[in-house]
């Protein structure tokens, strides 16, 4: 997988082959200006991407909105669409479970404590 933050275009590759097997691009989603910053690979080789706010400062007790979307190619139209998305503020990091939950780390504002989520 190749994620290009410029262009906001992720590239899929087989695992085995390394040829390409899908192209998604973030234009597709209704993020508005937020940009994608972070992208994971279900089992399955649909995506979980993380959109943060377009304007970052890297002051950490800024509070940066996110939306998270899992998103599945169409097979009929070769096109990636989204199946289900989170809204969150601070969102410090995100996985895959070994059953395709998504477990979310969200870090309280001004502090670096914070709480695990969990979807299922």
């Amino acid at each position: 997988m190749f994620l290009d933050s410029r262009t906001q275009i992720v590239t899929l590759y087989d695992k085995i082959s390394q040829k390409e097997i899908g192209v998604y691009s973030a234009e597709f989603l209704p993020t508005g200006e937020n940009k994608l910053w972070r992208v994971e690979i279900f089992p399955d080789n649909s995506l979980l991407l993380r959109f943060d706010d377009n304007e970052r400062t890297g002051d950490r007790s800024q509070v940066i909105h996110h939306i998270v979307v899992h998103v599945k190619k169409n097979e009929i139209n070769g096109k990636y669409e989204a199946i289900s998305q989170i809204q969150a503020t601070n969102v410090y990091g995100f996985a895959i479970g070994s059953d395709s939950e998504v477990i979310v780390g969200l870090r309280k504002s001004n502090c670096f404590e914070g709480l695990i989520s969990c979807y299922v």
